[in-house]
């Protein structure tokens, strides 16, 4: 890939980013989804991992878990399959926190490990990412070690985010992450008056919170303040999350918002308010089934009209590679398949064989008879030298009367038993018979047995070939000649 098409790529990625944080997250999906399908055409790897994990992240921010798993899943399998050694700590970190949001912190915390293990290596370090992936990784082992109520690991990887923590992190999600873990530990470990003194600094810094980190952030704060039986703050959350739900306009947003009231409901006993959020939960949950259920039919649709795509382009590709007349493969399936064939060979250090073989004085039979009798006489030969030559090779109609078999046998004999068969079928009786005519049909054949190495090209075993047959017309047709390399 030239510098331009590089730049260009990472611009699209830098638009992404930006569409991301402003929260356009269908923009920014579509747009991560554009710059990895070019990434990918150009082979360019490791923006095409960047693009997947963007996507992932976009996904994550608008409510489709499966749809970022899948991302994440795409990019690591690129990683290990092009050994992009630098982004393996982003996808161990987004992956252990999908589980992470599941609750299941055991298996987030294996993830969280890999991480730790993909951030030794040198690659990694050399990323300017490198400083914020080692301090997020350490604060999700710090939420698992506490959602596990391991609090003395807890501690441990608290004073890791504290000795990595910058000014400019105080200031932003990371930070805001780090104080509600940090008051959710010192709250179970007895240090409740730096988290009764910290509240209102959080509830404030709620705005500053990126996409991909609000729904956990909220998460956590509303499990702190669960735990503290702080319902003032609790609902100063739950309004602040209202008023952000409402701007994304999703299901998502709006059942997470009736799990949330649902909490604070219950916590503070009004089991009215409680009641009311359950049904509009359950008016919500089965709106988002029926909605799932249309995108799986119309997912249903899209991948059988693609499969009949994909059955009626190879079914156009086949016939574009077949001759209409005789049914055999044209000179394009010979060109691939001579190309593979001769590869073969080379990378084996084996001989080929290839023939060129015609109807002597095919024209007379046109010019006696007429092109209907000709059509007949190539359709006889094609079915003729199928039969002949069967599972030992293939048979393509080279031109006008001109037939080429690629053979997957080398050996003289064998080559010739099957030169020899071909003539004996064309016998006069027979020959006569089928093409409704007292004009023989008889072929020339040549055979051409050949040595390859890096050298070797197509063309020069066709000419070696051909040569072969041209003798003998030369020498009056209706024969065979193998020319066989030492």
């Amino acid at each position: 890939m030239n510098h331009e098409a590089k730049n260009s790529l990472q611009k699209m990625i830098d638009d992404t980013v930006v569409l991301l944080n402003k929260r356009k997250l269908t923009d920014a999906i579509l747009s991560a989804q554009t710059v990895s399908d070019l990434a990918e055409a150009e082979h360019d790897y490791y923006i095409y991992a960047t693009a997947q994990n963007l996507m992932g992240v976009s996904y994550v921010a608008a409510g489709n878990e499966m749809s970022a798993v899948d991302c994440y899943l795409r990019g690591l399998s690129c990683c290990l399959e092009h050994q992009i050694d630098a982004l393996f700590p982003l996808f161990y970190i987004n992956l252990g926190s999908r589980y992470q949001e599941a609750n299941d912190h055991k298996t987030a915390i294996e993830y969280f490990l890999k991480a730790e293990n993909a951030l030794s290596m040198e690659a990694s370090k050399a990323d300017p990412r490198y400083h914020g992936w080692c301090l997020v990784n350490s604060l999700n082992l710090m939420i698992s070690s506490n959602h596990q109520m391991n609090f003395e690991l807890g501690a441990e990887f608290l004073e890791r985010c504290e000795s990595l923590l910058t000014e400019k992190d105080m200031t932003d999600s990371i930070g805001i992450s780090l104080l509600i873990i940090k008051c959710h530990l010192y709250w179970y470990t007895g240090r409740r008056d730096y988290v009764l003194a910290h509240l209102d600094s959080l509830i404030g810094q709620l705005r500053l919170i990126e996409p991909n980190d609000f729904v956990q952030i909220i998460r956590e704060l509303i499990f702190l303040l669960k735990n503290m039986n702080d319902h003032t703050h609790f609902k100063q959350v739950i309004d602040y999350f209202r008023q952000y739900a409402s701007e994304q306009n999703t299901l998502y947003y709006e059942l997470l918002l009736c799990e949330f009231e649902m909490d604070y409901y219950h916590s503070i006993h009004d089991y009215a308010g409680y009641q009311d959020s359950c049904i509009r939960y359950t008016e919500l949950f089965m709106k988002q089934k029926q909605e799932r259920l249309k995108e799986r039919t119309e997912a249903f649709t899209q991948k059988i009209l693609l499969q009949q795509k994909e059955t009626e382009r190879r079914a156009a590709e086949h016939q574009s590679k077949i001759d209409a007349l005789t049914g055999l493969g044209n000179r394009f399936l010979l060109e691939e398949n001579l190309a593979a064939h001769l590869e073969y060979a080379i990378a084996r250090q084996e001989k080929i064989c290839l023939a060129i073989i015609d109807i002597d004085h095919f024209k007379t039979h046109n010019d006696l008879y007429g092109h209907m009798h000709g059509d007949h006489c190539l359709r006889l030969t094609a079915s003729v030298l199928k039969s002949c030559v069967g599972k030992a090779g293939s048979v393509y109609r080279f031109g006008g009367d001109e037939f080429l078999v690629l053979l997957n046998i080398t050996d003289y004999d064998s080559v010739r038993d099957i030169a020899e068969n071909i003539k004996q079928h064309f016998n006069l009786d027979e020959s006569e018979d089928i093409t409704g005519s007292g004009l023989t049909v008889t072929l020339s054949q040549g055979y051409a047995i050949c040595r390859t190495d890096a050298d070797s090209r197509k063309d020069i075993l066709i000419s070696k070939a051909d040569k072969a047959l041209y003798a003998v017309k030369n020498s009056g047709r209706n024969n065979y000649l193998i020319f066989e390399e030492d």
